[in-house]
């Protein structure tokens, strides 16, 4: 697990980045993740994008929003999570991002 040092310190990674990392073919790189997805080593984000577990549940509220907006194009982070994140409003749900 050595080798994922240089990914962990990517807020997700694809599975072409993984198979190159790992020195292995895209086949097997897609049935590594599976597997650690399935141990919960690796956090599946959506089809061929994965990132660390422990990497995810240390993420910083930037990071995460930074991810989702990657991973979800087109989007936008709506006022009221802006808000939220600069503590201006008290009109959201505690912990919601």
């Amino acid at each position: 697990m050595e080798r994922l040092q240089e990914l962990s310190d990517l807020p997700y990674f694809t599975g072409q980045q993984l198979a190159a990392q790992l020195a292995i073919s895209g086949k097997s790189a897609a049935v590594f993740a599976s597997r650690h997805a399935k141990t919960g080593f690796l956090l599946k984000l959506k089809n061929n994008y994965y990132t660390l577990a422990r990497r995810w549940r240390s993420a910083t509220d930037a990071e995460l929003l930074g991810a989702a907006n990657i991973l979800q194009s087109p989007s936008y982070v709506s006022l009221t999570t802006a808000l939220a994140h600069y503590e201006i409003t008290t009109q959201v749900q505690r912990g919601f991002i």
